[in-house]
């Protein structure tokens, strides 16, 4: 695992040098045991990295690296679980045992696109064709690894973050089309929070030419849209047939996330997806593995007994590790500085904690992380699937179409549905609208011009039909936006910065196992959910190898009580940042409908209690950066 930058210029300049060597200085805590750079072209080029050695700690693993063809210079980001399977297919010598060597040598041998087929795991990717003097940016097929970049001066630069130096090459010029949607859902959608930096698509590469920079060509050599309903995934649609193939995948995907040369753990929590992670890789592994659960001092929130009874059952070594609401208060303000830009999913501060806390005992700990956008493990894929029949209804009934964009705008459907489910809901529901109707909901509708009128400047609307897939289920459409929003934008994120920042790598099989995501893909609805429950897939296997008993009591998950916070604690800072004078020097804010979020708060409201925490974790991000 690595922090990775670069630039691309179309002439030499030392200040980009100096630049650069600053930038890798800036991502030290993605890698801390060695660093690299390297200069081409007269210094038109130049590539660094920053080294977190996991798999053959030797300075063989050491980047940038050169293929030893001499075609390609590369700086990786990431791990290639399948390494030592792709090695036998390799006619050139290897002579290390770093996963970096193999992919590079893969790509000499067997070309970008076809590599990129046959790797499995998380990468962020630079790649310079020494001889088609081209470079390549690659990102892994569903965004566990970040890369961004940005053109400014005729000087491509790319980076594994956004850090300090990185974005004020750019001049920091904000993105507030990306601010409404960022308030209603705790993260920037697609790009960033700034006008001129992006990020490479998952699935997708870019190839830059120095003699057209602004006009690079992207490929995209995966999708999760044209994974689904394949008929050579599951040949059989029996469900005994299912479960074998998947225990199968699923036993070979921890086998070789189970291999480092660095110290691993598991993250436990109280749920079927880690838990059932923590099977396999105790099952696996010649010795007690190390298990770790997060507890809180409240018990009304803490989980850590229960996931004791599954670790103690499981044989682990296991580490309960408690915090009080303190710990995480005082962490508040260095959160800016961890994800440099706006990013509110509460949950970023236990995860920070727990990572922060491992980060002296071991380098390499697995997650569960994914499976609830690809089993269905969320409340909001059971209301859909409930509901599937009359929702069909609205594609041939234009009247019941107007009876519910009525009833959306009159009554307040959010608290009916669920505060934090509602904008997945209307999406899906959006599909049998037409244009005029979806205008209707968006100029009329709460959800809608609540958050606007926050907004001084320019803002636009994020809701829309246009994902609608019609040859999907309704479920596989909230799954597919899942993929590509939710679990890019906030989940992947929130769990990168919470561990490259402690410098530890956090290996999720239900996200960077191609063959896991692109199985359950192919499940039938039926196979996942149930009118009364969900992810019964996930569950079935775990209570085949787990007693039930252990989950009977629903999982909390970790929750952050925000209302009393934004209403105690926090009301005082809150209040210094949403003064009149400050609003209006910052001009980006209206002062009245900032009161209104204030006041509606204090009434106890969970949905204006998630816009007030992201508007305040916004303003402490602007008064450290601007």
């Amino acid at each position: 695992m690595c922090g990775i930058t670069g630039f691309f210029s179309k002439k030499a300049n030392n200040d980009n040098n100096n630049k650069l060597g600053q930038i890798n200085h800036e991502i030290k805590h993605r890698g801390p045991d060695s660093h690299g750079e390297k200069f081409l072209e007269e210094s038109k080029i130049g590539f660094a990295m920053r080294r977190l050695a996991i798999q053959d700690i030797s300075n063989a693993g050491n980047q940038p690296m050169i293929s030893k063809n001499r075609k390609y210079l590369m700086v990786f980001n990431g791990e290639i679980y399948n390494f030592q399977e792709l090695r036998k297919n390799l006619r050139s010598h290897v002579k290390g045992n770093s996963d970096t060597e193999v992919l590079l040598e893969m790509f000499s041998s067997f070309g970008i696109h076809n590599t990129l087929l046959k790797i499995n795991g998380m990468f962020a990717i630079s790649l310079w064709d020494l001889e088609k003097k081209k470079l390549f940016l690659i990102r892994d097929r569903l965004g566990v690894k970040p890369l961004y970049y940005g053109i400014k001066n005729d000087t491509l630069w790319f980076c594994s973050e956004l850090v300090n130096t990185f974005i004020n090459i750019f001049n920091k010029k904000i993105n507030f089309n990306r601010l409404q949607y960022y308030l209603r859902n705790s993260y920037v959608e697609k790009d960033t929070i700034y006008k001129d930096i992006k990020k490479v698509k998952p699935g997708t590469f870019l190839v830059f030419d120095l003699s057209d920079l602004d006009n690079a060509e992207e490929f995209c050599y995966w999708s999760p849209l044209e994974k689904f309903n394949q008929k050579n995934v599951l040949i059989h649609n029996d469900l005994n047939f299912k479960t074998s193939k998947f225990e199968k995948l699923f036993e070979k995907s921890i086998q070789q996330r189970l291999i480092s040369d660095r110290t691993l753990g598991v993250f436990l929590s109280n749920g079927v997806d880690s838990s059932l992670v923590a099977y396999y890789a105790q099952m696996l592994s010649a010795k007690k593995i190390d298990t770790y659960t997060l507890g809180f001092n409240d018990t009304k929130f803490d989980e850590s007994k229960q996931a004791s009874k599954v670790a103690n059952y499981l044989n682990t070594n296991h580490h309960n590790i408690i915090f009080t609401e303190k710990n995480l208060l005082n962490l508040i303000n260095k959160i800016p500085k961890i994800f440099n830009e706006p990013f509110a999913d509460s949950s970023q501060l236990p995860t920070y904690l727990i990572s922060n806390y491992v980060a002296d005992k071991t380098k390499v700990i697995l997650t569960g992380d994914g499976a609830d956008e690809l089993f269905y493990g969320y409340n909001y894929y059971q209301s859909i699937y409930r509901a599937r029949k009359i929702i069909k209804l609205f594609i041939r009934n234009g009247n019941i179409n107007k009876l519910m964009i009525n009833l959306i705008n009159k009554y307040n459907i959010k608290n009916f549905i669920g505060n934090q489910n509602f904008e997945k809901i209307i999406k899906v529901l959006l599909f049998a609208f037409d244009e005029n109707e979806i205008t209707r909901l968006k100029e009329n509708n709460e959800i809608n011009t609540f958050t606007k009128s926050l907004i001084k400047v320019q803002s636009h609307s994020d809701i829309n039909s246009n994902f609608f897939e019609k040859k999907l289920s309704i479920n596989q459409n909230l799954c597919l936006s899942d993929l590509k929003n939710y679990l890019e934008g906030d989940i992947l994120v929130k769990l990168d910065r919470s561990s490259m920042s402690n410098s530890i790598e956090l290996r999720s099989p239900f996200v960077d196992d191609f063959n896991i995501v692109e199985f359950a893909l192919n499940l039938n609805d039926s196979d996942k959910i149930s009118f009364s429950q969900n992810k019964i897939f996930i569950k079935n296997i775990l209570f085949s190898k787990i007693p039930e008993k252990f989950f009977s009591k629903k999982k909390r998950g970790f929750s952050i009580p925000l209302n009393r916070w934004m209403n105690n604690e926090l009301s005082e800072n809150i209040k210094d940042l949403s003064t009149s004078s400050y609003l209006r020097n910052q001009n980006i804010f209206d002062f009245q409908s900032v009161q209104k979020l204030i006041s509606f708060s204090k009434k106890g409201n969970t949905w204006f209690d998630q816009i007030l925490w992201s508007y305040y974790i916004f303003q402490i991000w602007y008064k450290d950066n601007f």
